[in-house]
C-alpha cells in the first residue's frame, strides 16, 4: 500500500508485512511501522468479513508486532494490517 498526494508518494507510507510466525503463543503478525500512523490489525476465516483484533495502534519506528492468541488453524485464516 502506498499512499499518494498529487502523483507523489507521501514519505514514510509504504506498509510492508512480513510473513506470519507460530510461536506457542499464538500467530505473531509483524509490519513496518512509522512513527505518527494509527494501525488496526484484522482477521477473517472466508474473506467477507472480518473481525478486529486490535484498533488505534500507535506507530512507532521500526516495526510493530500484535500476536493473535487465539487463532483458528484448524481453517485458513486471513489478516490485514490498516494504517491511517
Amino acid at each position: 500500500m502506498c499512499l499518494r498526494r498529487r502523483g507523489r508518494r507521501l514519505p514514510g507510507s509504504l506498509l510492508r508485512l512480513f510473513p506470519p510466525t507460530i510461536g506457542n503463543d499464538g500467530i505473531s503478525i509483524t509490519w513496518q511501522s512509522v512513527t505518527g500512523r494509527v494501525y488496526s490489525v484484522e482477521r477473517s476465516t472466508n474473506t467477507q468479513t472480518f473481525q478486529i483484533l486490535q484498533r488505534d495502534l500507535n506507530g512507532q519506528a521500526g516495526t510493530m508486532t500484535l500476536v493473535d492468541p487465539e487463532p483458528l488453524p484448524s481453517s485458513g485464516v486471513l489478516y490485514r494490517v490498516g494504517a491511517q
